[in-house]
């Protein structure tokens, strides 16, 4: 079984799942062993697309994917303030949008942490 944080909403796809294509939001996609029992591996993801095919074969293209231990609360907090703070001073809309990308991220790399 796979679980993606598809923009939708988290997402299990299981052999015989529907064809499907879905956006994938900052979030942690896990990949758990084929009978539920062997170790599940976690990723973060910034966001990107899975698809799955008629064949129940899953592919999922992140923009970036980092094994989930390998995260640091530390830096995910101070990119979180850092780009708050360029948020009050961001003068165009590319600039605010910019700063929301890496506010929502950052958030989201803290969100997974919380739930490790």
């Amino acid at each position: 079984m796979v679980t993606i944080p598809a923009v939708s909403g988290m997402m299990g796809i299981l052999a015989d799942h529907a064809p499907t294509i879905a956006q994938l939001r900052p979030g942690v996609v896990s990949v758990h062993g084929a009978d539920m029992a062997d170790v599940t591996h976690r990723y973060f993801v910034s966001g990107g697309f899975a698809e799955v095919k008629a064949d129940s074969s899953a592919n999922v293209q992140a923009l970036e994917a980092v094994k989930l231990e390998d995260l640091d609360a530390g830096q995910a907090r101070k990119t979180l303030d850092d780009a708050n703070a360029a948020l009050l001073k961001a003068a165009t809309d590319i600039e605010k949008a910019q700063c929301q990308i890496q506010i929502e991220v950052a958030e989201a790399v803290l969100q997974a942490l919380e739930a490790k």
